[in-house]
């Protein structure tokens, strides 16, 4: 008999007893059956022999808990997917027009897996991807730094690579204002900064003309990123629309008709450079202002707040005062007449307006 103690009580213990130890051995005979198959878990780089763990650790404080799971801070800001063509879809988030694309595995410049394009020469090709991630923060005005940037491979000339906004390549001027891909046959890295903004953001391959050939594509990247390690490239002019002037006392009012007004910037190393053209040739619905008319910088660029060379005297002030706040400037300016024409420069008032001075007045 199981009930050694003739006590009631003794023998409901002993028996709850046994029935515990039956349960806890019944789940340990069930989980050696069940899982006697699952592998160790394992974890490795794509070009590593397998680790076996059941901890993974990383470096410094790149673990972070969110609900549902662990984040990995590992710095990369690429909103592009599958960009390095690993998925078992290679294609996976790619658009192509005029070509056929495959997965290659022997020229590649990082992971195992590069996507080979085969053009058709039926027509201009596009291999292209757009993201929405971050369009709110991006859109409405508050433009902020990128970079678009691929390795490509190709004997093919008139091949581009260009940055994308709003689902469209940044410009028509792809040979000035994108990267133009050299065709010798051996690996290029293309980077292009620009202004990420509006609705999307992303990157294009393409020619302006039908080609015969291949391309292979590794390492794509479009992201937010600090262009000032970009010293020696220059990335493609972005339209800003109408220019702002407004004035220190009164501002002036624009002509009815102009036949141009506009702000167009482009990322120079680690600077912008901006044009700003307007001419009207009738001053149809024109008023003059008072004071110094100010000039806006788009919305998204200013200038650097740490140097102290911003006049905000009327005038300019003294003649130190104009000399501090002067800019890099190349400009003309015919007002009315031959009397009111000659080269203007500008000069910083704020982080986000400056002045003009023609040489003349």
């Amino acid at each position: 008999m199981l009930n050694l103690v003739q006590d009631n009580t003794s023998t409901y213990i002993l028996g709850c007893s046994l029935k515990y130890i039956s349960l806890i051995l019944a789940y340990v005979f069930f989980a050696q059956t069940a899982l006697a198959g699952l592998p160790p878990t394992t974890a490795a780089g794509l070009n590593q022999s397998n680790v076996t763990t059941f901890n993974f650790k990383v470096p410094n404080n790149q673990a972070t808990p969110v609900t549902g799971g662990t984040l990995l801070e590992n710095g990369n800001k690429n909103i592009l997917v599958n960009s390095s063509f690993e998925h078992n879809l290679f294609d996976t988030g790619w658009t192509m027009i005029n070509g056929s694309a495959s997965s290659e595995n022997i020229f590649i410049t990082d992971g195992r897996k590069s996507m080979l394009f085969t053009s058709t020469g039926t027509g201009p090709i596009s291999i292209r991807q757009d993201s929405t991630l971050y369009n709110l923060s991006y859109g409405s005005g508050r433009s902020v730094q990128g970079v678009a940037s691929v390795k490509i491979l190709t004997d093919l000339k008139g091949i581009f690579v260009c940055p994308r906004r709003a689902g469209v390549s940044v410009s028509s001027n792809y040979a000035s204002q994108c990267y133009t891909v050299q065709g010798n046959n051996t690996w290029e890295t293309a980077t292009i900064p620009f202004l990420m903004g509006g609705t999307s953001n992303g990157i294009e391959i393409l020619s302006t003309s039908a080609v015969t050939g291949t391309i292979y594509l590794d390492e794509a990247f479009v992201g937010a990123v600090d262009v000032r390690g970009f010293s020696d490239v220059i990335g493609p002019w972005v339209d800003y629309g109408p220019i702002t002037i407004t004035a220190t006392t009164t501002n002036p009012t624009k002509a009815t008709t102009r036949q141009q007004d506009n702000v167009r910037c482009r990322i120079v190393g680690q600077s912008y450079e901006c044009e700003f053209s307007y001419r009207a040739d009738s001053a149809t619905g024109a008023a003059a202002g008072s004071g110094d008319y100010l000039f806006n910088l788009p919305s998204g660029i200013a200038m650097d707040s740490s140097i102290p060379f911003f006049t905000t005297v009327t005038g300019l002030g003294t003649s130190a005062q104009a000399a501090q706040s002067l800019l890099d400037t190349t400009g003309w300016m015919n007002i009315n007449t031959s009397s009111g024409e000659g080269p203007v420069w500008a000069y910083a008032y704020s982080e986000n307006q400056f002045r003009l001075e023609r040489e003349n007045a």
